[in-house]
């Protein structure tokens, strides 16, 4: 059933009884039966197709089709109506199939208000990234509109191309950019060939204007000289005008009149049988050879192999091997540019160790020298302080300056050594200055059994040495020597 049904229905049950059907939500209906005092009870059903009926106990009988019941509800026209009428509602269509005009009365004017302003105020140009904005700062009946506008961005012009156009040709300006980025390329005409209007003729100068774009210029006029000179002599320019000339002194042999050639009555070429003792360039027949007399003419010295050098022959020159008894005869010292570094592979070549090396023990290829070795036995110079430092890698035995004592000027200590090398022996020598002084060593250096205990307090009149040897990266102490100074 739909939501609404027939407004009212009429059923004839018995000639004196109606039965009225009214408009409830469906799938109800309500009937009521008139006289309103029988006393009968009426039941409904629906049938799906049918809407049914009975008194209580009797048979069934149809109401009203279901589909009678379904009913379509349109809007059709909406009318406005003058203030204070009363609304209506007209159904221009079927009971079924019903079309609803609507008719609505207009609210009542109000009462009017004051007109309201709208004022300019202030116009800011901001930057070219800030957004648009208009802001009231009036009222809203008297509005005043301030406006920030965004300027645009700053446009550049940059020179482009410039190119030479034919005369005549219109010239042109292209932007090959951007309306913001100007790229502006030029095209310039060449301008015509312009008329020489007059060339002035002079002394020894003619000018023909016949056409007036190429006039022809001549120029007639000797060249000036000396007042005499001898006959045949070359003539030389004097000066840097170009215009004066001068006697060389120099005669020119028959030679300059003759041709080149092999016969005779020319002059000789290079091929001319008729020169003597000249070297053809035949006789060198390979890149690097020499050119050398053999008893009785010049002849050509084969370049030798690698490593060969050039030897004096019995006789002419020739290249071979230096032998031992060539190279014993050679003297001198080579620079130590031209000494190769030594190495484990090349055989044959050595360099000297230095003391320092020696020291260190640190090079595999150098040999040793005696001085070197010598040197390396003097005395490292060890510097007076509070904590007086030991580098085992600058010495094997150490005191002061030019192989001295290191005189102490306080009571100090004798730091941990550093850079132990097993096996390396040697002594320090320690003096004082002005009064006694304390000497106190590190706990690295261990006293061996039956060596004076420190502190070890040294006169004036005294050296004390400290004898040392190193092994397994201890240092012990083999000795206290005490001796007058």
């Amino acid at each position: 059933m739909s939501d609404t049904i027939t407004p009212r229905l009429r059923i004839k049950a018995q000639p004196e009884f109606t039965v009225r059907a009214k408009p409830v939500p469906p799938p109800k209906v309500r009937l009521r039966v008139t006289p309103a005092l029988l006393p009968m009870e009426i039941e409904l059903r629906n049938t799906g197709m049918m809407v049914q009926w009975r008194y209580l106990g009797q048979d069934w009988q149809d109401l009203i089709a279901i589909d009678d019941l379904d009913t379509t509800v349109t809007v059709g026209t909406v009318t406005t109506l003058p203030p204070g009428s009363p609304a209506t509602v007209a159904n221009v269509g079927t009971v079924k199939d019903m079309v609803l005009n609507f008719g609505i009365p207009a609210g009542i004017q109000g009462i009017q208000g004051n007109a309201a302003t709208i004022a300019v105020g202030t116009v800011t140009t901001v930057g070219p990234a800030s957004p648009a904005a208009v802001s009231n700062v009036g009222t809203p009946n008297d509005a005043v509109f301030d406006f920030n506008i965004p300027q645009g961005a700053a446009a550049t012009v940059t020179m482009g191309a410039v190119t030479t156009l034919a005369p005549g040709a219109p010239a042109s300006v292209v932007n090959v950019g951007t309306p913001g980025a100007a790229i502006l390329n030029f095209g310039l005409p060449r301008g015509a060939p312009g008329i020489l209007t007059s060339v002035v003729a002079g002394a020894n100068v003619t000018v023909d204007n016949t056409d007036p774009a190429n006039p022809v210029v001549t120029a007639a006029g000797n060249v000036g000289g000396p007042a005499s000179a001898v006959d045949s002599r070359v003539a030389l320019f004097d000066g840097t005008s170009g215009k004066l000339i001068k006697d060389s002194g120099v005669l020119l042999g028959n030679a300059a009149s003759r041709n080149v050639g092999t016969a005779a009555g020319t002059v000789a070429a290079g091929d001319d049988a008729r020169i003597t003792g000249a070297i053809p360039s035949s006789v060198l027949t390979t890149q690097g050879d020499i050119l050398v007399r053999n008893a009785s003419a010049p002849t050509r010295l084969a370049k030798g192999t690698q490593y060969q050098v050039l030897q004096a022959g019995a006789t002419d020159p020739l290249y071979g091997a230096l032998n031992l008894a060539q190279a014993a005869a050679v003297t001198g010292v080579l620079p130590a540019a031209n000494h190769p570094d030594a190495s484990t592979v090349a055989k044959g070549i050595s360099e000297f160790a230095t003391a320092a090396e020696y020291r260190t023990g640190s090079d595999t290829v150098r040999a040793l020298v005696v001085d070197q070795v010598w040197a390396a036995a003097g005395l490292a110079v060890l510097t007076d302080g509070t904590s007086i430092a030991v580098d085992f890698a600058t010495g094997f035995n150490f005191g002061g300056a030019a192989n001295a004592v290191l005189g102490l000027n306080g009571n100090q200590s004798l730091s941990a050594p550093t850079n132990l090398k097993t096996g390396q022996t040697g002594i320090l020598w320690f003096g004082a200055v002005t009064s006694t002084r304390i000497l106190t060593l590190n706990a690295a250096w261990l006293l061996c059994d039956g060596v004076e205990t420190g502190p070890y307090s040294i006169t004036t009149a005294q050296e004390l040495g400290i004898a040392y040897v190193i092994r397994a990266s201890r240092t012990y102490v083999t000795a206290i020597i005490r001796r007058a100074a």
